[in-house]
């Protein structure tokens, strides 16, 4: 349980620093206050999901359940976290596609 609430607080560490959203002023990339804001909310999505992926699977570990039950929880946790991750790209598609031409005018 620690490691996992370590995990989130360490991936809300780092993307607060990276994205450092409402402070425009201080961000590393060319995105605006409601981007970096939108992306800081997914990130920590994410992070939750990977956080219960390691409880769950932590615990199976520790009570030694099977192997079976181990594998497919981190494969789920795995599966999810790339599902969410193509559907927020699909939502936001036209911004991605100017991002990676190169046009990061369009993120602001």
């Amino acid at each position: 349980m620690l490691g996992a609430m370590f995990t989130v607080e360490l991936v809300r560490l780092v993307a607060r620093f990276i994205l450092a959203p409402n402070v425009g002023v201080i961000r590393f990339l060319p995105l605006s206050d409601e981007t970096a804001c939108y992306l800081y909310k997914w990130v920590l999505r994410l992070a939750w999901v990977v956080a219960f992926g390691m409880l769950l699977s932590s615990l199976v570990r520790m009570t030694r359940g099977s192997e079976l039950l181990f594998l497919l929880i981190l494969s789920m946790t795995g599966f999810i976290v790339a599902v969410t991750i193509s559907l927020v790209a699909l939502w936001n598609k036209n911004r991605v596609a100017d991002a990676i031409r190169g046009e990061p005018r369009t993120l602001r």
